[in-house]
């Protein structure tokens, strides 16, 4: 039986670009090269969940499913988390096998990004070559996932990469999946005040303006990092090696997460933070805001001991400036916190050069490429973590970014992060490359 790709289109996303580019691009293309295809439109919020829902009962448990997702992170996030709500809830017998191709038609395209960073040209062959030769650089660009689809239905196995997704936990509320970004700090907070802001900035102005009002807030928690072996990265010797700006402890089963096993060690990161995040599959968040620059230059592996996720740390307390600042009051120790946490994200669209920056070890405590100081931001490597809230009158701080959507922990209460469990040989989400 022929294969069917299943195009899921929200026509909401990138301002309504998702529909019109599948009219005008996506469609002659599946037609030129003969593929059977079923449009999807989401009709609302989560409407791609239950899309998700319909195609999985829909094909045969032991039958791939072939998706294409026309818009956003978010799009796709909902897919995934529908998806799996539908699993938890009957009989788990695995969730199949999905095999998503990425169109970047949303607001927030990461994972597109971090998969095709760099417009080429491909070397296709037949009647795809033939149809791609008559499309500009930017439309074959942003076809690349899709491409990567159709060469793969000669070859199944090429260019498919398995896509991690991380359960988080919070309270007594159902877990919540990521596939993207799961963070807190700065990067949930401008998610969560951006939105107050959408009717008046529909555009991406408002993230900046959220930026600028959180750019200088001390986010007061701490964290604790598990796994068989968190490491940390070090600019000095381009690797991972055993964490070396937090010491592990011994923490009581009480106040331990429930997930942690007695092969898994813990390590406590003190608070207050400026920046936190943690992703399993995107180096980058925007085409040239490279985030994570380890995840692709140093790919996780065996040595990882299993699955993992990169952490990107900003400590204000650690930073020789702010430290200063803080005999002139409160006031100015926000804004050396704004200013150098404003430096630091410069960095971040120098291809990712932050991870790579320390503090100079004289008095200015500037900030350095590989110098011999201390590191201006951690990277850790783990298999999950706790976010543990310590001021319940700060609500910021309980803040929790999945994927684009805000969560908020109650008082009291921690956010757990830890990877998702292997579905039955094969089965699981994967995304063509």
């Amino acid at each position: 039986m022929a294969p069917v790709f299943h195009v899921i289109v929200n026509p909401a996303a990138g301002h309504g670009q998702a529909a019109d580019f599948v009219r005008a691009k996506v469609e002659p293309l599946l037609k030129h090269c003969q593929i059977a295809y079923k449009i999807h439109q989401t009709s609302g919020v989560k409407d791609a969940g239950r899309i998700g829902q319909e195609i999985q009962n829909s094909i045969p448990l032991e039958e791939p499913r072939l998706v294409i997702v026309a818009g956003g992170d978010g799009t796709a996030h909902e897919l995934i988390e529908g998806i799996l709500d539908q699993s938890s809830a009957g009989d788990d017998q695995g969730i199949g096998t999905w095999r998503l191709a990425i169109l970047p038609c949303g607001t927030a395209n990461a994972l597109f990004h971090s998969l095709f960073p760099d417009s080429h040209r491909h070397d296709s062959v037949g009647e795809l070559g033939q149809h791609l030769a008559t499309l500009t650089n930017e439309d074959e660009h942003q076809l690349s996932s899709l491409t990567s689809a159709i060469e793969s239905l000669k070859a199944p196995q090429t260019n498919v990469l398995p896509l991690p997704i991380t359960l988080t936990t919070i309270a007594s509320q159902k877990r919540i999946p990521t596939h993207i970004v799961l963070s807190t700090s700065l990067h949930a907070s401008i998610l969560h005040d951006s939105e107050a802001l959408r009717e008046t900035m529909p555009g991406i102005e408002r993230f900046k303006v959220a930026a600028s009002q959180n750019m200088s807030v001390a986010f007061k928690a701490d964290a604790v990092l598990r796994g068989t072996r968190v490491r940390q990265y070090s600019p000095k010797t381009k690797s991972f090696i055993e964490p070396f700006t937090i010491s592990d402890a011994s923490i009581s089963a009480s106040s331990s997460s429930s997930s942690s096993s007695s092969s898994t060690k813990e390590w406590v990161v003190p608070g207050p933070f400026s920046y936190f995040l943690s992703t399993t599959t995107a180096n980058r968040l925007e085409q040239a805001f490279v985030v994570a620059p380890t995840l692709s230059l140093l790919p996780p592996g065996s040595e990882d001991g299993g699955p993992s996720m990169d952490i990107i740390i900003i400590r204000p307390g650690r930073d020789p400036s702010v430290i200063a600042a803080q005999d002139q009051g409160e006031e100015a120790t926000g804004k050396m916190r704004a200013k150098r946490l404003g430096e630091i994200a410069g960095n971040i669209y120098k291809n990712g050069s932050h991870v790579n920056l320390t503090f100079a070890r004289d008095e200015s405590g500037s900030l350095e490429h590989g110098g011999e100081g201390e590191v201006a931001v951690e990277v850790f490597r783990a298999q999950g973590f706790d976010w543990i809230p310590t001021d319940t009158s700060h609500q910021a701080s309980h803040y929790v970014c999945a994927d684009g959507d805000i969560h908020v922990i109650p008082s009291g209460e921690r956010a757990i992060v830890e990877l998702m469990d292997r579905h039955p040989a094969g089965h699981g989400f994967f995304v063509w490359k």
